[in-house]
């Protein structure tokens, strides 16, 4: 609103004094700060009296340092000492105010925001002061009564400052004083409704400095293309840098439509009917055919706008953010215009007269910090620094800085120096699915994506279709209309509905399309395409859109009715989950895998499916202890990982690596860059290293994911898969059920005691690790060994198989490893997968050197308390596994209770057994656990402590002395002689 103008001209023009602003971001240390003022000090030290050295602390109440601002302002002193008398402080801050809400709903701030919102789960974690408008801290009691509502500029003092700004264009619009007007006009208006629109903060004169700094651009790049209009240079330079400026960064068609009749009605007499968006239009299109697009490449408006914004952006040095929804162009926008603009070596004359562009990728993400972004600038600083032939232009493409917005560390805050006006020097594009806080927005140029209309969807699938075949007959264009609006009423149903909304997305649909018009150029024979057609369609909707919500029912009736063919809705239906991971994992020419399960430990029978039906499976599981999560060194690790598996013929199965799924999207997009016939992708190494990484053509990767976790992850990470959602019965037959639960049964009937009290006898207090998916898994077990069709299965000899190997007893040889099961649990997943990795490349390797396995064994000892586990919740199954319960590691432990003994209810068996009888070892515990079935009502309760010593000192008494041998004699003689 003109405040560091104001004060800039009070200083220098009528005060005649020297100036100097300190912009502060919350970036800004508490010795920057004594540095800069110290150098202050001594400049004022040295002027004659009466000049005066004015200091402007720019957006002071950004700093978590305000303390130290505070000192300087109101008491004058640093640090303890007096400042020069000459120094004359000023300040500006940032005004404390929510986030408009446009719909009334307290609890949905984003509802109508460009792109996607900031997730459900995020939002639990905002604080009031994430909520607000401007990331700003708390100002001090002391400095407040200095402060004064500077409020907004009037319409007249804008006008005036919009007068002054635009009169420094060049060319000749001050000499044509009735257009120059006009464009006042048209700026004053624009700002007016972008307040309106928006919030009262979206815009300043940053927007009208823009302005006049594209008006100079588009003159020259006019007059340098000679492109044919009807319109003069000068109109057409001020009609596009409005647009420029305000026209791409509205959100709603409506909107967009109310700016232009807005504009339409300022325009002069002679300009009446003139077509405004036509006028965009033809210049994006004139810069589109100047350029060599991949082949493929659906030349929609989404894309038109994202180039044209993004390539004039980076020429001219103006910060620019695109956001919107995953799949709307926007990375391949960036790197359209960065294949292009090679300097002299471009394929356009025009484009070779602009600078060369060299990019600095870097990929946000949640856990990124200051420190990282920081290095990327100054890697664009020595990009710059290189002398050539050439005119080189560093190009930093921020990717995913929504998520980065999100991160605890505040890595953005390097952004608030670095994009001032004045200081940008190198091209920079923001990538986001998310919007910034207003202090961010105010040095970009903002572009808007929409989300697409049933034209924009219709005509990008077909220029899909036309890229992949020639063959037109039956995916016609009234085709893909109804597929456009199949999609785009499912897109509307979530939309209603405000749950998992985001959930599929464009990704998803041009998949589709590619899936569709793959399979149909495959078939040859007309009558055959003709009759497989629907089923076809409706294989490839539960493909694309499939898993917690099975969206291809309600696109396949939607698709349907716009046939008019409502009959065929129950005529078609898609195959069962096996042959879709069957044909997945065979041509392995789709999208990667994102498998689903409502509960983890139905993983481990889809990992034994894969590695069944795989040659080469490997797992990485992410850990979960927190120095790993917050460390670097760690991330670097994995990825240096995946990058060597990705480099072979595998399929690699990842779990539970959240904080580094943001790194591999490029992986994930599998839109590889061609060198030579091989594939390469770009993964994030840290701030300064973006390898491009090669891609074996027979990779594949498959996503483990929890169904909790599916509705916590973000919609850019799930568009970028093909998603099913896993039951039970998709890998399990029901023979195998069947066996399961006798087997159930059988255990249950086991622990079926008299006399027990609740919870003490359970399935884990013999079996370790035990739940009923264990059990499952052991079955598959036995029928993998007894039947290689799982068809004529022995069933008493899969029984007798998992019975013997609960009951088995075998000889410890050594222990690998002691995890403590209650505390180290959340680790055991991360452990086992470690050791199977090891051994099965050990088995690997023994095989192909033809070596017999040798006898080594890996054991986990897992340190169990018994009273604790009817509250352990146990995922993790060691199927394959030999499983022992040692009671106790110090003793003989040689002498078990058969199962005849333990089966029968009655003590009688159990007592004759030498480890309860009196000089046996447990006959201490049994004593024990028979004297806690005593119940005392104690009125006195300072007495418990009392009598819980006294009753330990009676048993060891009984236990430790000659009272021993009468007491278990005694007990021997009842229980023997007592009626059942």
């Amino acid at each position: 609103c003109g405040k560091t103008a104001l004060i800039t001209f009070l200083c220098q023009k009528i005060l005649d004094d020297e100036l100097e602003v300190l912009r502060i971001h919350s970036g800004m240390t508490s010795l920057q700060i004594i540095d800069k003022m110290e150098q202050f000090i001594t400049k004022a030290n040295t002027f004659i009296a009466p000049k005066r050295l004015w200091i402007f602390f720019d957006e002071f109440n950004t700093t978590a340092n305000i303390g130290l601002i505070k000192e300087i302002t109101c008491e004058r002193t640093l640090l303890g000492k007096p400042l020069p008398n000459n120094l004359v402080l000023l300040g500006a801050c940032n005004p404390s105010r929510l986030k408009m809400r446009r719909d009334g709903n307290e609890n949905d701030v984003d509802q109508n925001e460009v792109g996607l919102p900031i997730d459900h789960y995020e939002m639990q974690q905002l604080s009031n002061s994430d909520r607000l408008l401007y990331t700003v801290v708390s100002i001090p009691e002391t400095m407040i009564e200095h402060i004064w509502d500077f409020g907004f500029l009037t319409p007249q003092a804008e006008r005036k400052y919009i007068e002054t700004i635009i009169g420094q264009c060049e060319s000749d619009l001050i000499n044509d004083n009735s257009w120059y007007q006009t464009i006042v006009t048209l700026i004053c208006g624009s700002q007016s409704y972008m307040r309106r629109t928006e919030d009262v903060s979206s815009v300043s004169l940053r927007d009208v400095v823009r302005y006049r700094q594209l008006y100079n651009w588009f003159q020259k790049s006019i007059r340098s293309r000679t492109t044919k209009s009807t319109l003069s240079e000068t109109v057409r330079a001020s009609l596009l840098a409005l647009l420029f400026c305000y026209y791409l960064r509205l959100y709603s068609r409506k909107n967009k439509r109310q700016y232009r009749e807005l504009l339409e009605a300022s325009l002069p007499n002679h300009l009446n009917g003139l077509n405004i968006e036509k006028i965009l239009e033809d210049e994006e299109n004139d810069f589109i055919k100047r350029m060599i697009l991949p082949k493929g490449t659906a030349e929609n408006r989404a894309l038109r706008e994202n180039i044209f914004a993004v390539l004039i952006c980076i020429i001219n040095v103006i910060p620019i953010i695109i956001c919107g929804k995953p799949g709307c162009s926007k990375t391949s926008a960036v790197q359209i215009v960065l294949n292009n603009l090679k300097g002299k070596k471009s394929h356009d004359k025009y484009f070779q007269t602009l600078p060369e562009l060299r990019p600095v990728s870097y990929q946000g993400s949640t856990t990124c910090t200051s420190e990282n972004v920081e290095k990327v600038f100054e890697r664009a600083k020595k990009i710059n620094e290189i002398k050539s032939d050439t005119y080189l232009l560093s190009v930093i493409v921020f990717d995913e800085i929504g998520l980065a917005e999100l991160s605890p560390y505040n890595p953005l805050k390097v952004l608030h120096s670095e994009l001032e006006i004045e200081n940008c020097k190198y091209g920079f594009v923001g990538i986001s699915n998310y919007r910034l806080d207003a202090s961010k927005m105010n040095r970009f140029l903002f572009l808007a994506c929409p989300d697409p209309d049933v034209d924009d969807l219709s005509l990008t699938g077909q220029i899909i279709r036309n890229s992949l075949t020639d063959n037109t007959t039956y995916l016609t264009n009234g085709m893909m209309l109804n597929l456009a609006n199949a999609y785009l009423d499912l897109f509307m149903s979530l939309k209603r509905e405000k749950k998992n909304e985001n959930y599929f997305g464009l990704r998803d649909y041009y998949s589709l399309i590619k899936g569709i018009v793959k399979k149909f150029d495959k078939i040859t024979d007309d009558q055959l395409i003709q009759s497989k057609q629907y089923e076809i369609i409706r294989t490839e909707m539960k493909i694309n859109f499939d898993g917690i919500i099975d969206g291809s029912i309600y696109m396949w009736n939607s698709f349907c009715e716009y046939l008019n063919r409502n009959e065929i809705i129950n005529e078609y239906q898609p195959p069962n989950m096996k042959q879709y991971i069957d044909q997945s994992l065979k041509h392995r020419n789709g999208r990667y895998l994102m498998l689903i399960s409502e509960t983890e430990s139905l993983f481990d029978y889809i990992e034994r499916y894969l590695n069944k039906h795989e040659n080469n499976v490997r797992t990485l599981i992410g850990s979960q202890m927190c120095d790993d999560l917050h460390k670097e060194s760690y991330g670097y690790r994995v990825l240096m990982n995946i990058i060597l598996y990705a480099e072979t013929n595998i399929t690699l199965i990842l779990r539970k690596m959240d904080h580094l799924y943001g790194t591999l999207y490029d992986l994930f997009n599998q839109n590889f860059s061609l060198y030579g016939e091989r594939k390469y992708c770009r993964i994030a190494l840290g701030a300064t290293y973006h390898p491009r990484c090669l891609v074996n053509d027979q990779f594949y990767c498959v996503i483990l994911v929890s169904s909790k976790d599916v509705e916590k992850a973000a919609a850019p990470f799930l568009n970028r898969f093909e998603k099913h959602l896993i039951h039970f019965y998709d890998l399990v037959t029901p023979k195998q059920l069947k066996i399961t639960d006798s087997l159930l049964n059988w255990i249950s009937n086991l622990l079926q005691l008299r006399s027990i009290p609740k919870h003490f006898l359970l399935p884990q207090h013999i079996i370790v690790n035990f739940n009923c998916d264990y059990v499952c898994n052991l079955v598959l077990d036995a029928c993998e060994k007894y039947s290689d069709d799982n068809v004529d299965m022995d069933e008493k000899a899969v029984t007798e198989y998992c019975v013997d190997h609960f009951l088995r007893s075998t000889n410890i040889r050594f222990l690998f490893i002691r995890v403590d099961y209650h505390n180290e649990q959340n680790h055991i997943l991360t452990l086992k997968h470690c050791i199977m990795n090891v051994f099965n490349e050990f088995i690997q390797d023994k095989q192909q050197q033809k070596m017999g396995l040798s006898s080594k064994n890996i054991w986990i000892l897992f340190h169990l308390k018994r009273n604790l586990l009817n509250d352990e919740k146990n995922n993790v199954l060691f199927n394959g596994w030999s499983i022992d319960m040692i009671d106790d590691l110090n003793q003989d432990t040689t002498q078990l209770i058969t199962a005849d003994i333990l089966q029968n209810p009655s003590y009688q068996d159990v007592i004759r057994q030498t480890q309860y009888s009196a000089p046996g070892i447990m006959f201490g515990e049994l004593l024990d656990r028979c004297l806690s079935k005593f119940r005392y009502n104690i009125t006195n309760s300072s007495l418990q402590m009392d009598i819980n010593l006294r009753r330990n000192h009676l048993l060891q008494s009984l236990i430790n002395s000659e009272l021993r041998t009468i007491i278990g004699e005694k007990i021997e003689y009842l229980i023997k002689n007592c009626q059942q």
